[in-house]
């Protein structure tokens, strides 16, 4: 037997109302509530270089910048 659970759906959306999870041949489903993130502002929290000549393209290397969001929530995010 596996020690492992699975669970599904692994990616949520605001359609999903419950959790599968399953472990050794029994499953539960497990109520949940998924919430769009309404971004209300965002953040410069650490600011990259700020001094550039003329025909230089910005760099942000460095720049972390947080999301603010509806429910007050903060989150770091990352240039993909």
């Amino acid at each position: 037997m596996s020690n492992e659970f699975t669970y599904s759906p692994a990616e949520l959306t605001t359609a999903d109302t419950e959790i599968k999870v399953s472990y050794g041949g029994q499953t539960v489903s497990v109520p949940i509530e998924v919430k769009t993130r309404n971004i209300v502002s965002l953040e410069v929290t650490e600011k990259p270089n700020l001094i550039y000549t003329a025909s230089e393209n910005f760099d942000p290397t460095g720049m972390k910048v947080r999301e603010i969001t509806i429910i007050r929530s903060m989150a770091e995010i990352t240039e993909n």
